[in-house]
């Protein structure tokens, strides 16, 4: 408990009763208040904690004081600068100090009554937007989860109590330990964090549009029984199960031209290995490309490691490609690396994109990209933002490639390491043109065969558009034969209505194991009168990305009531088997 003013001696009351309730639960508490509460002591005390509870002062952002997220005083604790000098000054320790606590594996960390940690501001502050509470209670999970713990939930009301029978008690994923809280509102907003991969967090706002007091962010499918049992230490988290990839369009980032621009592929990397090739997306046109071409310098590089992780520089590998007249043939070649960069696992790199022509304003190409219009948080569900960009330098500065200002682009690139470990996002066209409508008789499905492991799932997220009606969609997943698994619903407003489509979750009543070898359909209905259309992305695999870079268990249908058919493909091609919905199972 950290120095709070005023407040200091009630929160000291209430840290003493915490602790005696975690004591009828567990022999191992540790206690550290104001005035005595340095860095130094609380980092000692946390050392191998299951659970962290902090009461006291917190900084967070988005605020209204910075436009820039400041790691060394925000999303952290408010400490006493120095022992036994007072209950009123404090210093901040942001998130670079969280990310060094010694905590135990898969530990759980409570934020009570900490400002800005579950979306609200200071008191007495305006109540934020639902996009400004999620950025808030996602930048204050980061360090902590970087730190191990499996999950951060922050609760205004300064309730300990039920947590900490539910770790030490009860055995249920903390996500259902959170969402049975009884200072629950009712209210529940799911996102993807765009901070940690992999991460899920909730809202619980007091109504459906403010009141931001209650959240949780992390791998929410973790047992209390893990938690109160110290780990064992988990391995990375399995992506989200499904395509997990959003997308409205192509957009092409121009390479060379008449504004010299560079293009960066950035991508954290997932083995420890060479990189020796990468697949990517080539195109030509009118606003595209001119000339012959160019000749593209493709270099893997390090990441600066600042808060925006530009490219440094520090040139790991080269080669050139001279894609010449025959692009419109081979516009997603597979370009190697004789002297490979040895890439680490775990750490961000940047594939640059450089035209090095003689005449580079005039002899240019584009690499190609998935787009997504608008600023969907995160950009991609199988990713951070930081994990997997598209950056453009320009006018002396690298930045994010947004198109135009209108959304976001995603790289197509394909990645092969020296150990056959093969990566990356392998979605090369959105089929926006041939929608499939759900409303009574028509539906649609993703039809699929677990591969590799069992999974547990308790949710399903779908990205679709209203078109009229005010139904909800209905999601059900079945076996093969048609038996429902489980089953969940998605409010109508809770969906776009337009030109573009967008996610919408539906929540299982319980957890169900989607078992390996078995083939399931995840079908996507609604009642006449209210409609909704479902768009398909293309699998590269005709253009030799590998199976790893898409969803290759399943394929999208659909149906008009009398038998099920493949997507049709614009241009020609119908009931094909290259495309997925845009959906996961969580």
């Amino acid at each position: 408990m950290g120095p709070s003013g005023t407040e200091t001696g009630h929160l000291r009351r209430l840290a003493s009763s915490i602790a005696s309730s975690a004591r009828a639960l567990t022999t191992d508490v540790t206690v550290v208040t104001s005035p005595t509460a340095t860095w130094s002591a609380v980092r000692a005390a946390v050392n191998g904690a299951a659970v962290l509870v902090y009461l006291g002062r917190g900084r967070g952002f988005p605020s209204p004081y910075s436009s820039v997220i400041s790691t060394s005083t925000e999303d952290g604790f408010g400490l006493n600068p120095s022992a036994n000098h007072g209950d009123s000054s404090v210093r901040f320790y942001g998130e670079h100090a969280m990310r060094t606590l010694a905590l135990s594996p898969n530990a759980l960390v409570l934020l009570l009554g900490t400002a800005y940690a579950a979306g609200a501001g200071e008191p007495g502050a305006p109540q934020p937007s639902a996009s400004t509470a999620r950025a808030r209670v996602d930048n204050y999970g980061a360090g902590f989860l970087a730190a191990g713990a499996a999950a951060v939930i922050a609760d205004a009301t300064k309730s300990a109590s039920y947590y900490l029978r539910a770790v030490f008690s009860t055995t249920a994923t903390l996500d259902h330990a959170w969402r049975g809280s009884p200072t629950r509102n009712g209210h529940v907003m799911a996102f993807g964090s765009t901070r940690t991969a992999h991460a899920t967090g909730r809202l619980d706002p007091e109504t459906t549009r403010s009141g931001f007091d209650r959240s949780i962010v992390g791998r929410l499918g973790v047992s209390t029984a893990v938690v109160r049992a110290g780990g064992p230490a988990s391995p990375p988290p399995a992506p989200p199960y499904g395509s997990a990839i959003n997308a409205d369009d192509l957009n092409n980032s121009v390479v060379g031209g008449p504004d010299r621009r560079m293009v960066s592929y950035r991508f954290r990397a997932t083995t420890t290995a060479g990189l020796s090739s990468i697949r990517v997306y080539l195109v030509t046109g009118s606003g595209y490309s001119g000339g012959t071409h160019g000749v593209l310098e493709i270099t893997v590089q390090t990441d600066d490691g600042s808060s925006a992780h530009r490219p440094s520089g520090v040139v790991l590998a080269t080669t050139t490609y001279t894609p010449g007249s025959t692009v419109a043939n081979s516009g997603l070649p597979q370009i190697s690396f004789s002297s490979p960069a040895q890439l680490v696992d775990g750490q961000l790199y940047h594939v640059v994109f450089r035209d090095v022509d003689a005449s580079p304003t005039s002899n240019y190409i584009s690499v190609d990209g998935l787009f997504t219009f608008g600023d969907p948080s995160p950009w991609q569900p199988r990713y951070s933002n930081t994990d997997w960009a598209n950056l453009v330098y320009f006018q002396g500065a690298w930045s994010d490639d947004r198109g135009a200002g209108q959304g976001v682009i995603t790289p197509i690139m394909a990645l092969s390491y020296s150990n056959g470990v093969v990566d990356g996002q392998g979605y090369m066209e959105v089929w926006v043109s041939l929608p499939k409508t759900i409303s009574g008789s028509d539906k649609v499905r993703e039809t699929f065969t677990v591969s590799g492991s069992s999974r547990t799932v308790s949710s399903a997220s779908v990205r679709v558009r209203r078109d009229s009606g005010t139904s909800p969609l209905t999601v059900r997943l079945e076996t093969s034969s048609g038996t429902l698994v489980a089953q969940g619903t998605v409010s109508a407003g809770l969906i776009p209505t337009g030109s573009h489509p967008g996610w919408g979750t539906a929540v299982f009543g319980s957890t169900v194991t989607l078992s390996a070898g078995k083939s399931y359909n995840l079908v996507l209905e609604a009642p006449s009168g209210t409609s909704y259309d479902a768009f398909v992305i293309r699998e590269g695999a005709k253009w030799g990305f590998p199976a790893d870079t898409y969803f290759a268990d399943g394929t999208a249908q659909y149906t008009t009531g009398s038998g099920w058919l493949g997507f049709d493909q614009p241009g020609g091609g119908t009931n094909l088997t290259m495309g997925d919905l845009q959906f996961l199972l969580q």
